[in-house]
């Protein structure tokens, strides 16, 4: 791996030319050798494919003219920063996909109908525990989630507690609704163990179809 020191405003250039990935690191753009990604054929993975073929089949042959335009509406309204920050149209069938693939994973049926106002969905605030004896819990959340609305919560295995930061894979594990009333238990304390660290991305789903930023959060597990 080599840190490079890139002219011209290409220190902006992320991503993979030939067998090179250059992408940002803690001391600035780096370089190293790309890898080749492993397909593990694994259940959680071929049900992402599956939503997947089933939210584009939808947004090709059963969306009318008339509901695709909206969502184009939408996008057009609801820029998403890219890598670099910077903001540009993801194209309404993206931002289809993006509410549809949220909804899959928490087992609501597909959404045709675009949100009526610019923007994403608003992340509230939580405070999170962890040990072995109580578990993993949540033990606030405000604002608290809105009737209809629904929050998703993806953990990671359990990594060393050097690790500042965990990319993939998350697997989901709970679904939540106005009716929970924190405290939560995420997972149970025997499914804990002492010196590790837990990495959660949530995701928020309005009733109206807006979605927020993925969130991560991390907690360790001490006592």
């Amino acid at each position: 791996m080599a840190l490079v020191n890139a002219p011209f405003g290409t220190n902006e250039f992320l991503g993979s030319v030939g067998s090179t990935t250059f992408q940002r690191g803690p001391s600035g753009l780096v370089a190293r050798t790309r890898s080749i990604p492993v397909n593990p054929n694994t259940g959680p993975q071929n049900q992402v494919r599956t939503n997947l073929s089933v939210i584009s089949f939808a947004w090709q042959n059963i969306l009318t003219p008339a509901l695709r335009q909206v969502w184009n509406n939408y996008a057009q309204d609801t820029p998403m920063p890219n890598r670099f920050g910077i903001n540009r149209n993801i194209g309404g069938r993206n931002h289809f996909i993006r509410t549809n693939t949220t909804r899959f994973l928490i087992s609501l049926p597909l959404d045709q109908t675009a949100p009526l106002t610019p923007g994403v969905a608003n992340m509230p605030t939580f405070i999170l525990t962890a040990d072995t004896t109580a578990g993993l819990e949540i033990d606030a959340i405000s604002p608290a989630i809105a009737a209809g609305d629904w929050l998703s919560i993806r953990l990671s295995s359990a990594q060393n507690q050097t690790k500042n930061y965990f990319s993939s894979p998350f697997r989901f594990a709970v679904a939540l609704d106005s009716t929970v009333v924190p405290p939560f238990q995420i997972l149970p304390g025997s499914a804990l163990t002492i010196g590790t660290r837990i990495f959660l991305r949530f995701r928020y789903l309005q009733v109206d179809g807006k979605v927020s930023f993925d969130s991560q959060f991390s907690v360790d597990i001490d006592s």
